[in-house]
């Protein structure tokens, strides 16, 4: 559809996959798509925990730990003041131009030119 418009997208996009066989569920998940299964007493289970920058359960609290690790930020319960989940495929503006985000947080006082002129050679 995109080739048809003649436009790229930089977008991102969630997922979450299930395999079953037998009586064992494998499940894997990123960013905020959600799986849940009705239990044997009719109640909804969440099998999976969404991978947001924001909110006070332990998977959330993990997420912002693991951003600022890697020396990113969270402004306004987003990633970078950008995308508001922490983990997804695509976004292709975080991969393709990393000097962009190093730029960006060097404008908003985050590190500096010197920081950013260790990596941006990578």
């Amino acid at each position: 559809m995109l080739q048809q418009m003649d436009k790229e997208d930089d977008s991102g996009a969630t997922a979450t996959a299930l395999f079953l066989r037998n009586d064992v569920l494998v499940v894997s998940h990123i960013g905020d798509s959600c799986l849940q299964v009705i239990s044997r007493g009719g109640r909804p289970q969440s099998l999976t925990n969404f991978h947001r920058p924001y909110g006070n359960n332990k998977t959330s609290l993990e997420e912002v730990k693991r951003i600022r690790a890697a020396g990113g930020w969270i402004r306004d319960g987003r990633v970078c003041g950008d995308i508001s989940v922490s983990r997804a495929f695509g976004d292709i503006r975080f991969k393709t131009r990393k000097n962009e985000m190093l730029v960006k947080g060097v404008k908003e006082g985050r590190w500096t030119e010197k920081f950013v002129s260790r990596y941006s050679a990578e």
